[in-house]
């Protein structure tokens, strides 16, 4: 179970590096900035019976023209009453608004794979929803997001989850 995990986890920082090792073509149509990677603390409303848990997320996406991006995830989470810990692994596109330059919006449609201990269960897992950053200084921003994740299970989990963390916009010579 964890060589999976470890696989998976390999397989998404080899795919990370291979986007953000792409330079994009010179006229870039004045993307708003080349990437950013973010650090985030997880808040999950899991189940019908409203079981919180928590865990943390790093996300790292690279812009390939000045709205359209790939983003990929790693997660860990902890819910207490369900006694699981869960570990998932998502990639996909991410499409940047025109904010301004200090409120940046965003959503995201991934896909991945997941692995709950306590039963031992791993399968395909989606994700949907959006967020904001909101510049700190320079290039440092504050970011809070807000998903839908539907583990497909078995067994099939359908759960909300709301991030806040801090991320680092990169690149972009051109402001």
């Amino acid at each position: 179970m964890r060589i999976r995990v470890l696989c998976t986890v390999t397989t998404l920082i080899l795919l990370v590096g291979l986007c953000f090792g792409q330079r994009a073509p010179v006229p870039v149509l004045n993307a708003v900035h080349d990437g950013d990677v973010s650090l985030n603390y997880m808040l999950v409303v899991k189940d019908k019976n409203l079981d919180l848990g928590n865990g943390i997320n790093f996300t790292a996406t690279r812009y390939f023209t000045q709205h359209l991006g790939l983003i990929a995830e790693v997660e860990a989470m902890y819910v207490s009453s369900l006694q699981r810990h869960e570990y998932a692994g998502r990639l996909g596109p991410v499409l940047h608004f025109n904010g301004n330059k200090d409120i940046q919006p965003f959503v995201h449609a991934l896909a991945g794979y997941d692995v709950v201990d306590g039963p031992r269960v791993s399968g395909a897992s989606v994700m949907a929803g959006g967020g904001v950053d909101v510049r700190l200084k320079g290039p440092f921003f504050v970011r809070v997001t807000s998903d839908i994740v539907d583990d497909l299970g078995p067994p099939h989990f359908r759960f909300g989850r709301g991030t806040a963390g801090f991320a680092y916009h990169f690149g972009n010579s051109r402001r």
